[in-house]
């Protein structure tokens, strides 16, 4: 789609406009639905100098994608295999040191376990070694499991990972694969290319820039050992319709696009409730809500503030997660409204904080603009 076919998106093709002229991005890729019927799959912009962006590059999610695996955790806790207040210890018997022992399931879909291991060296590692060292990985000081709130950006999605794999016997990549991809019929979605696609397919995947010292320069995560290397909570890739179709299905209560039941509607109502309320977290610097492994919406804490907002014209009930300084996917379900999209630029958390709310803002000013009976309440 070209932007003269955006014209009636005229507020984001401005906003992603002056992102490019900022020097925030090259491209963004973009998907938003109502009640699983599309209105908008669309890329702008390149994925590099010359080579223009299509709805076909697997995008770097990052932590956009932490989801998928909350998903699958969700399949095997509906089973029995697992239970939400379980210990990690009772499937990961050497996690159980230095103050983790009585870390559960829940902790680390709240985000209140206590260990944020932030350098792991997952792109050189074995994953036995990272699970090695986040177990042998203290307790964070004056840290109090299940009450003290700080983000965990990568660490416990190995944990939680490793635990789902050790409870059903299947490797991490069999286990998104068996309890993910085949299910839900999303075969571009990947969490680690596989080393044989790569090199079959790596046209398709699209590039990462930084912003440095005002400009994008190109990372090397689009090429190995990054690309292939499995982590579960950063390395997640796909095109913007994979993720929302992933939340369509959770919009119409587990129920897959085929017709088949990937969750009980129980199960879905669990996940995106508020289990977190009112706490500040010491990773965001902000407080900020969560259900099961989903970000609630937390604008009722400062609009303009809150980070990788979903924009003011969302409800209360609106659930998703951001991906650092590069994405965003999420659900109204007062709306029935999904919007997912990524950049291919991570300019720094101040410019991406901005980008992201003037982002948000767009697409609901165009929402309400083609469809007012939304009352986006954008226009206020």
């Amino acid at each position: 789609m070209s932007a003269d076919d955006l014209k009636d998106w005229p507020h984001l093709l401005k906003a992603f406009d002056e992102g490019v002229a900022t020097g925030l991005h090259r491209g963004l890729q973009i998907y938003i639905s109502q009640h699983g019927q599309p209105l908008l799959e669309t890329a702008l912009g390149e994925a590099e100098p010359g080579l223009p962006l299509t709805s076909e590059h697997r995008m770097l999610w990052l932590s956009s994608g932490k989801p998928l695996l909350v998903l699958i955790f969700a399949r095997i806790w509906e089973r029995g295999l697992v239970g939400i207040d379980e210990p990690i210890c009772h499937w990961i018997e050497e996690f159980s040191t230095h103050g983790k022992e009585t870390i559960t399931f829940r902790h680390v879909l709240t985000h209140t376990g206590g260990f944020r291991v932030l350098d792991l060296g997952w792109e050189t590692k074995s994953w036995p070694d990272v699970i090695e060292l986040i177990c042998r990985t203290s307790l964070e000081a004056n840290w109090v499991v299940g009450v003290t709130a700080g983000y965990h950006t990568i660490s416990s999605w190995f944990i939680l990972a490793e635990a789902l794999s050790r409870a059903t016997g299947l490797s991490v990549r069999d286990l998104f694969d068996q309890e993910l991809r085949y299910p839900l019929d999303l075969p571009e979605l990947s969490i680690g290319l596989s080393e044989e696609w790569y090199f079959e397919n790596q046209s398709s995947v699209a590039p990462m820039y930084a912003r440095i010292k005002g400009e994008l320069q190109l990372l090397d995560w689009h090429q190995p050992p990054r690309a292939i290397c499995i982590s579960p909570g950063s390395n997640t890739r796909g095109r913007a319709k994979d993720l929302g179709a992933v939340y369509e299905m959770i919009l119409n209560e587990g129920e897959a696009a085929d017709g088949s039941r990937y969750l009980h509607p129980t199960t879905i109502a669990a996940l995106t409730a508020r289990h977190r309320v009112g706490q500040f977290d010491l990773t965001l610097q902000h407080v900020v809500d969560f259900g099961l492994g989903f970000i609630i919406n937390s604008q009722a804490y400062g609009p303009e503030t809150v980070p990788y907002s979903y924009g003011l014209w969302t409800s209360p009930r609106t659930f998703g997660h951001g991906g650092s300084q590069s994405s965003i996917g999420f659900c109204d379900p007062e709306s029935g409204i999904v919007v997912t999209w990524a950049t291919n630029g991570m300019p720094g958390e101040g410019w991406h904080q901005r980008r992201n709310r003037a982002l948000q803002h767009a697409i609901g000013l165009d929402l309400f603009e083609r469809f007012p009976q939304l009352n986006t309440g954008a226009s206020t």
